[in-house]
C-alpha cells in the first residue's frame, strides 16, 4: 500500500513539474515571480521525492534485500549500491524506521513542517529509551514531532534534549592536538550563552564567518589589552579593529559608495542608539511585502531612512536597525 501511495506521488510530480533543460538554461531571463514560483514548486518536489526515497528504503529493509544483493545491512546497501555518505545513508535509514513506527510523520516531512534531520534525531532518541525499557508511546511521540514543527536544528536538539530528560554534562575537557591546537568542550548556562550570543552578534562585522573560537579570542583579546595595555597583542594574526554599525550607512551615491555626508554627519547619541537597539530588539527591522520580519542579529546598523544628504536627522523616528544585506538594499533601492 505504500509502495502504491509512492507510485501516485511520482507520477504527480513527472506531470506537474516542468523541469526541461531548455528553461533552465535560461533562467536569467525569466521574471522574479517565475523564478520564485518555480522554485517554490521545486522545493515542494523534492520534499515529496524525500518521502518516496524513504518509502522505498523502508519496503527494501521490511523484505531484506540487502541480504539477496549480498550486502549485510541496509547501511551497507545505502552507502556501496546507492553511492550515499555515510552520514546521510543513517540519517535516511533512521527517517525510514521513523516512518514505519509513525506514519503520521510522512505528511510532515512532504509539508516540510518536519525534516529529515529531525526524523533522524527524534527516531535516535526513540530507541535509545526502547533500549532503556522505557518505550515512548506514539501520543508522545505525535506531541513532540508537534513541539518540533518549523524549528531549526539546535532548537530541535533542546527540545529532544527536555522530553527524553538526558543527563545535563557539565564536566570541561581540554585536549591538545598533534599541531599545538587545543580543543575545549565546556558547558555554558542558559544565561551565560545569551550573553555569548549577543556578543557574538556584535561582533559579526568583524567575525564574519561567526567562529565560536574567534568571537572568544577576540573577547579575551580586547579583556587582555585593557588589563595589560594597548602594546599587548595576543598571539597569532592581528585582528580587524571592531567597525561602526553605521560604516554602511547612506550608500546612496550612483556608484554605490559611502555619501560624502555621511563623513560629517554628527554621530548618533548612545541615549538614541540604545533606545533604537530595545525597540527592534537587537534585530533587524526590515519586513518583506507580507509583512515578515527579517530579524537578523547579524551584522546589524543603524539606517537613516530619509539619508541625511536629503536633510534626515539623527531623531529616533528617523532611525531604524537593519542587517548589513538589508541596509545595502535599502541603499540600492534609493538609487534605482
Amino acid at each position: 500500500m505504500q509502495l502504491s501511495s509512492a507510485a501516485i506521488e511520482f507520477s504527480f510530480i513527472e506531470k506537474t513539474l516542468d523541469l526541461n533543460l531548455d528553461s533552465n538554461r535560461n533562467l536569467k531571463y525569466i521574471s522574479n515571480d517565475e523564478l520564485l514560483f518555480r522554485t517554490e514548486n521545486i522545493v515542494r518536489t523534492e520534499r515529496k521525492i524525500m518521502y518516496i526515497v524513504l518509502v522505498h528504503i523502508l519496503e527494501i529493509m521490511n523484505r531484506r534485500l540487502y541480504a539477496d544483493l549480498g550486502f549485510d545491512s541496509m547501511y551497507t546497501m545505502m552507502t556501496k549500491k546507492f553511492g550515499y555518505s555515510e552520514a546521510s545513508a543513517i540519517r535516511r535509514i533512521d527517517a525510514a524506521k521513523l516512518l514505519r513506527s509513525v506514519p503520521e510523520v510522512a505528511g510532515r516531512l512532504k509539508s516540510g513542517t518536519s525534516n529529515l534531520s529531525q526524523a533522524c534525531l527524534l527516531q535516535k532518541c526513540l530507541e535509545s529509551d526502547a533500549k532503556g525499557g522505557e518505550a515512548t508511546s506514539t501520543a508522545k511521540t505525535q506531541a513532540i514531532l508537534e513541539k518540533l514543527e518549523d524549528c531549526n536544528s539546535f532548537e530541535t536538539r533542546q527540545i529532544l534534549a527536555q522530553e527524553f530528560n538526558m543527563p545535563i554534562k557539565i564536566q570541561e575537557i581540554v585536549r591538545p592536538q598533534k599541531n599545538k591546537s587545543v580543543r575545549l568542550e565546556i558547558t555554558f548556562t542558559k544565561e551565560q550563552f545569551e550573553e555569548l550570543k549577543q556578543a557574538k552578534s556584535f561582533l559579526s562585522h568583524v567575525i564574519h564567518n561567526g567562529s565560536w573560537a574567534e568571537v572568544i579570542s577576540a573577547l579575551a583579546s580586547k579583556l587582555n589589552q585593557s588589563k595589560m595595555g594597548k602594546t599587548h597583542k595576543s598571539p597569532g594574526p592581528e585582528k580587524p579593529k571592531l567597525g561602526s554599525a553605521t560604516e554602511f550607512n547612506n550608500l546612496n551615491s550612483a556608484d554605490g559608495s559611502p555619501a560624502a555626508s555621511t563623513r560629517m554627519q554628527k554621530p548618533i547619541s548612545a541615549q538614541i542608539k540604545r533606545q533604537i537597539f530595545e525597540k527592534a530588539q537587537e534585530g533587524c527591522q526590515f519586513k518583506n511585502a507580507n509583512g515578515v520580519r527579517c530579524g537578523s542579529k547579524y551584522q546589524v546598523q543603524f539606517d537613516h531612512m530619509t539619508p541625511v544628504k536629503w536633510g534626515g536627522s539623527n531623531k529616533i523616528d528617523n532611525l531604524q536597525l537593519l542587517c548589513r544585506t538589508h541596509n545595502l538594499f535599502m541603499a540600492r533601492q534609493m538609487v534605482l
